[in-house]
């Protein structure tokens, strides 16, 4: 059966409006909002009858949940995706923008993101945003103005690399060092050399986790110092004020590094780059493969 846009358009009233005797036309895209009068109508009768916060025990509120769950189910079968797999949010910028937030969260100096110039600002600014508070780089895929404004696939070979995609080596990473941490943890050296050889060891995950930007190495290279300096102060310096002070010291200063590092981390990172020979430096995971 052939579309009869007038049909369609009679739905919306907006579209009959006129401006200085003429016929408007929306050139706002997604600036603007058009919807049919039966959106219209139900927002209305929702605002009518009085809604409430979720998850009440009242009436209104039962009304208010009922409303989101159908909701959420006409979405779903619009996509065919399932209801709990729908969201909704204040506008498409603010969606986008938490998911940025989200994400950009889980990103380290190293990572980038590709990004087009022909997408609407709401799914190119957010991850921009994040991208500069993450210290991660934005990679652009242009388009030709002389070619109809085609976007340029043909970069996309170039753009994106192993630091765009899934990170597959973060679980070889994770599940080998729960086997060699948790195997050297319950070892548990009967002499201070042991436990000692165990807290330097743990210094060079935290050392591994900078050179190779995987925070894996950090948490595991963490928790073994902290467990180390916390036998420390429970058996070896139990009554001992001036370790606690020194510990808390200690902490501080390295908080202040990480802040830092952080600020400098191009600069630092430049530096060692300078000195490190090739073979060490291609272990590292923004080395092209």
């Amino acid at each position: 059966m052939a579309l009869v846009v007038e049909a369609v358009r009679s739905h919306f009233p907006a579209l009959s409006r006129t401006v200085d005797g003429q016929p408007a036309a929306y050139l706002d895209g997604p600036g603007g909002t058009q919807v049919p009068k039966s959106v219209i109508d139900a927002m209305a009768d929702f605002m009518r009858v009085g809604g409430s916060n979720h998850g009440g025990p009242f009436v209104t509120s039962r009304e208010t949940d009922a409303v989101v769950g159908s909701a959420r189910q006409a979405v779903a079968d619009l996509f065919g995706a399932s209801p709990d797999e729908i969201a909704f949010g204040q506008n498409m910028t603010s969606l986008t923008l938490s998911v940025s937030r989200a994400l950009g969260a889980t990103w380290m100096i190293g990572d980038n993101i590709v990004v087009t110039r022909l997408d609407h600002d709401a799914n190119v600014w957010p991850w921009v945003i994040a991208a500069r508070d993450a210290g991660v780089e934005v990679r652009w895929i242009d388009f030709d103005p002389d070619d109809g404004c085609r976007l340029q696939v043909e970069q996309v070979t170039n753009l994106v690399d192993r630091r765009t995609r899934i990170d597959y080596a973060f679980w070889l990473y994770l599940f080998g060092l729960l086997a060699f941490w948790g195997g050297l943890t319950a070892l548990d050296s009967e002499n201070e050399l042991g436990r000692f050889l165990y807290f330097m060891v743990n210094l060079i995950l935290l050392g591994m986790a900078a050179f190779l930007r995987r925070v894996a190495f950090a948490v595991f290279g963490g928790l073994g110092t902290f467990l180390y300096l916390y036998h420390l102060a429970d058996t070896v310096f139990e009554n001992s004020l001036a370790f606690s002070v020194v510990l808390a010291l200690t902490g501080i200063a390295i908080i202040i590094l990480g802040v830092q590092w952080q600020r400098h981390a191009r600069s630092v990172e430049a530096f060692f780059a300078k000195r490190l020979p090739d073979s060490l430096l291609r272990l590292r995971p923004e080395a092209r493969e």
